[in-house]
């Protein structure tokens, strides 16, 4: 079917043609029911008559609908209209890159903040398993402010070590080479910018993408299309043989990216940059710090490198890029790295890394997952027990292997866990049993100090105290090593500022005691970090847009801002900064945006998780009665909290973050045509996704880039704009929408004379009119995660009433008593299709046992008339005693969804590929001499 201005396809008015790509041709279209245009990308007819064709175009849609991010240009969808496929694509305004550099190079600072974005699309990808195939300037477009978009992931196919056939691939454009899609062994990809082994037919990984990177980057630099001829032959030629003319890079180009373009064009993919994640890190850094020593001790390295035989150039690159910290060598042990050749100056500054297996993998949440002796000697971290949960693990750095901390065992203990300023003892949090405990280092019973809330960070100080924070809590307290009754140590006056602290750490001197502030209690939203002097007891604020305190004896203090680890030339004596912060360690892995996974010795060794660890790449699975898990379509991704199915169990809403761009936004995933895409797309963030007892809406909650939070529907077939439901200032989650009435259940923070800080209520907005928000349940106890029965009548929830937290059920309507339900503990209660049964998570079982999935089946008084157990009155519900149906697989969420049949759940665990993933721990030698050489501190 051939398309010119004015023809339509569905909903879709043809505006005028685009391009032409590898795998279909481009139009600028309108759509007709959004009222916004569109870019089409039609598969000409003669390729929908071959079935390879059309599948690879459908791969093409599941890749772009798999990734959510900033620099990759977004999937609407994918239609079909009589015998013409098409996918729907986001318009992207601006020139390509391709155009950009038909008029000569790059300045350098554009190209580093060009391919940073380009690098962190790539990130994106291969964090999801797909390889571009195809990166060029032509499918890069850059607009007027510099912004980035990545194209056409026509040619993109998930790479993966059981796919052997990942290289049996077709020819592409560049100029368009064009071959039998089912030939074997041929190649795809575009000649001048494809790496040597796709050249050559053979199986790609993601170090593919990693030379067509290196590729665009020369070229912005050069001005020079590296491996053009005048013949695709002589493209794929030069790609084998000829070596870049290194001379032709600006002088004024940072040494390290001199050097991080040799590693990406190693034509070796052994020798060459394994992650492009790496390549971005030294952008950022060459873009934060283009002047310092460790570039000069890179530009000696790459001088060596142009002046010594071939054969040993990516040898000494690889070598000087460790000496100048410029990336981490992953190794087995706690080893110092290779020395530099004599020939060249020593650098005083080393990283070497310690994996630890996979059953000792930290569980990267609650704050740090790991602390280090003040001498540097030892690690402590949870780790999987043999017995079922998890415990705390340690670890002399002199030694290969870790030893468990008998007695630390459980399912949720042994959180935040710190060494003693002597490293003889661990104090640590046991959620469990809600109290403060300590341990020997050497074993033995562990000791109860004090009876705790929830932690929000904690610190041992040498002068005999264990000082922490509560999340519920706006004061920081502190009880004596030996146990005893907590005291107040920095009252929050409620006359001042609002604010709630976290992660508080006391000078070595005990002099005064540092700490995060956040305006909220979910701790993220304007953090800063204030100090407050014991002697004068005055706070004052101390850096703003920072958290998480750390003080290195080198006398400077280190913070966390975004995933940038600063570092700032600070007083200790007169608790001020004394010179502008830096980046000292870039992408420095945090929980949530407020605390990072860092920590500094007295001696100066940094040791730190790098990337991003607050959640991973995770997919969605069915599990069926007996706990068996079956993956429930192929794309992964970072997903938050609770899937939710659809009423009929033919699609599921589910938030999506995206660590890059530091939002969350709304997918749907129609699981009869494996297709994950987009339904909310808006700035900020967009979670807590419900459907409509009739599956059209999907209710969500908005926080925009301000801060204001709300309740919004969107159609489920995307039809029309976002409806606003309700906005509120106060903080809040949406749980459900009630069956058959017009109310939304909300968790929200509130306080009152019973529980100061902060609590958990349950509200109601009623939509009836002009909205209005009203309290379901307001007590002195904490209750959340509200659950509407089948029509309604009937509320399961959360409280901790009875000190334990547990699942009970009270009438919607009326003021009638809860009925507890669990026993042991319960947690996210939600019911069947039927109404039936109430199931619910159970973490904390006698003996600290797995988590496991538990049933309480609905018995109705038969003595009273009642159509469904929703029908009973308030006084007839019963339920059964609980039966565990499941432990949790490993991993698996603790957030459930029932389909229809009532023999299968939903949600999400880890993505296979990152089950086995070892956790790594980096650690910088000698540190203080970096921090001297960056952050000078002023003389006395």
């Amino acid at each position: 079917m051939e398309l010119s201005t004015g023809d339509t396809l569905g909903a879709y008015e043809i505006l005028g043609p685009l391009g032409m790509g590898g795998m279909g041709e481009v139009f600028r279209a309108r759509d007709s029911k959004l009222d916004r245009d569109v870019a089409i990308k039609v598969l000409p007819t003669a390729m929908s008559r071959d079935p390879e064709r059309v599948l690879r175009f459908q791969r093409e849609a599941r890749a772009l609908a798999a990734l959510n991010h900033v620099n990759i240009g977004a999937i609407y969808g994918f239609e079909e209209v009589g015998d013409v496929r098409f996918l729907v694509l986001e318009l992207i305004e601006g020139d390509t890159l391709a155009d950009r550099l038909k008029a000569g190079p790059l300045p350098v600072d554009e190209t580093l903040a060009i391919g940073k974005q380009i690098a962190e699309a790539l990130e994106a990808a291969h964090a999801r398993g797909i390889v571009h195939r195809d990166l060029k300037p032509a499918n890069i477009k850059v607009d007027a402010e510099g912004h980035v978009k990545v194209l056409d992931f026509g040619l993109a196919k998930a790479f993966s070590e059981d796919d052997p056939s990942s290289g049996a691939t077709d020819l592409a454009a560049s100029p368009t080479i064009t071959a039998d899609f089912t030939r074997p062994g041929v190649i795809l990809g575009t000649a001048a910018y494809m790496s040597p082994e796709q050249a050559r037919g053979r199986p790609i990984d993601k170090r593919t993408d990693i030379f067509s990177f290196g590729c665009v980057l020369y070229q912005c630099l050069t001005g020079e299309n590296l491996f053009a001829g005048e013949t695709v032959s002589d493209s794929i030629g030069a790609v084998l043989h000829k070596q870049p003319d290194w001379d032709a890079i600006p002088p004024h180009t940072p040494p390290t990216v001199q050097l991080l373009l040799r590693r990406c064009l190693a034509k070796d993919r052994k020798q060459r940059l394994h992650d492009i994640a790496d390549a971005r890190l030294e952008l950022e850094t060459a873009i934060a710090d283009p002047t310092s020593s460790a570039l000069k001790l890179a530009g000696v390295a790459l001088a060596e490198a142009q002046h010594r035989p071939r054969r040993r150039n990516a040898a000494l690159a690889a070598m000087f890029v460790v000496g100048a910290a410029l990336a981490a060598i992953v190794t087995r042990s706690l080893q110092p790295e290779p020395p530099p050749l004599p020939s060249l100056p020593p650098t005083p500054v080393q990283r070497v890394s310690i994996v630890l297996p996979q059953r000792e993998a930290a569980i990267q949440t609650f704050y740090t997952v790991f602390d280090v002796s003040a001498d540097g000697s030892r690690l402590v971290y949870r780790a999987r027990s043999d017995e079922g949960g998890h415990q705390l693990h340690v670890r002399r750095l002199d030694q290969p292997t870790s030893r468990p901390l008998p007695g630390t065992q459980g399912t949720l203990t042994a959180f935040f866990p710190i060494f003693s300023p002597d490293a003889q003892w661990i104090a640590y949090y046991d959620f469990d049993d809600g109290v403060l405990k300590k341990i020997s280092i050497h074993g033995g019973p562990p000791t109860t100090l004090c009876d705790v809330s929830a932690i929000a960070g904690m610190t041992w100080t040498t002068d005999g105290y264990i000082v922490y924070c509560l999340q519920d809590n706006r004061d920081i307290l502190r009880v004596g090593e030996n146990g005893g009754e907590p005291e107040v140590v920095v009252r929050h006056d409620e006359g001042e500022s609002l604010y709630y602290p976290h992660a508080p750490l006391v000078l070595p001197d005990a002099s005064a005691v540092l700490f995060s502030a956040s305006a909220g209690p979910a701790r993220t939203e304007e953090l800063s970090i204030k100090a407050h002097s014991f002697a004068t007891g005055q706070t004052t604020d101390l850096v703003s847009n920072a958290s998480f305190p750390l003080y290195s004896e080198s006398g400077h203090l280190l913070f966390l801002r975004d995933f940038t680890l600063m570092a700032a030339p600070f007083d200790a004596a007169r608790l001020e900064l004394t010179g502008p912060a830096v980046p000292f360690v870039a992408r420095v892995s945090r929980f949530g945006r407020g605390t990072a996974h860092a920590r500094i010795t007295r001696a100066g060794t940094l040791f730190f998780l790098s990337g991003d660890t607050s959640g991973g790449q995770r997919m969605l699975v069915t599990v069926d009665r007996k706990g068996v898990p079956t993956p429930l379509n192929k794309q992964t991704g970072q997903f938050t909290r609770r899937p939710v199915l659809s009423p009929d169990g033919s699609r599921v809403a589910v938030a999506v973050a995206d660590v890059a761009s530091r939002t969350e936004s709304i997918w749907l995933l129609d699981i009869k045509k494996d297709l994950l895409s987009p339904l909310t797309q808006e700035p900020g963030q967009q979670m807590d996704p419900v459907w409509s007892p009739g599956g059209d809406w999907v209710y969500y909650v908005a926080i925009s880039e301000e801060g204001t939070q709300s309740v919004f529907r969107r159609r489920a077939d995307r039809g029309g704009e976002p409806e606003l439901i309700y906005t509120q200032p106060r903080r809040f989650r949406l749980y459900a929408v009630h069956p058959i009435g017009r109310q939304l259940f909300i968790n929200e923070w509130s306080s009152n004379e019973h529980s100061p800080g902060t609590k958990h209520d349950i509200g109601v907005i009623d939509r009836d009119g002009e909205p209005t928000h009203r309290p379901w349940l307001s007590t002195p106890s904490v209750e959340w995660n509200p659950a509407p029965s089948l029509y309604g009548q009937w509320v399961a929830f959360n409280s901790d009433k009875s000190g334990e937290i547990q699942v009970y059920v009270r009438p919607f309507a009326t003021e009638g008593p809860p009925a507890q339900v669990s026993h042991d503990s319960g947690h996210m209660p939600f019911w069947s299709r039927d109404g039936k049964t109430l199931f619910f998570t159970e973490f904390f079982s006698t003996g600290g046992s797995t988590p496991a999935l538990m049933a309480a089946t609905v018995s109705a008084d038969t003595t009273r008339p009642a159509a469904t157990p929703d029908g009973a009155s308030p006084s007839r519900l019963h339920f059964e005693i609980p039966k565990k149906l499941f432990d949790l697989p490993v991993g698996a969420s603790p957030f459930f969804s029932a389909f229809p049949d009532g023999e299968h759940f939903l949600t999400h665990m880890p993505a296979s590929s990152e089950q086995n993933d070892p956790a790594v721990i980096h650690v910088m030698l000698n540190a203080h001499e970096r921090l001297k050489e960056i952050a000078p501190v002023p003389e006395d």
